[in-house]
């Protein structure tokens, strides 16, 4: 596996530490995703055409860190 990551990794950017950040407010989370981007990503009654963010395995595998970036540089 290790071989493996190491050609995908020698085929895409390179990897960079991302800073950490300090945790933030789930409830004005909630307040902003409901207007900023469940339109895209959908909510827990419905999924949008973007992907769905509350995948439990996606959400246990991103990284705090990850998430933020994905969030303040958005993704392609």
């Amino acid at each position: 596996i290790d071989d493996l990551v190491a050609f995908l990794r020698s085929h895409g950017p390179p990897h960079v530490n991302l800073p950490v950040h300090p945790p933030g407010s789930a409830r004005k989370g909630a307040a902003i995703y409901s207007t900023e981007c469940a339109k895209c990503h959908g909510d827990r009654s419905k999924r949008g055409e973007a992907p769905w963010l509350a995948n439990q395995t996606f959400l246990g595998l991103a990284s705090d860190a990850f998430l933020y970036d994905a969030i303040a540089r958005g993704r392609d």
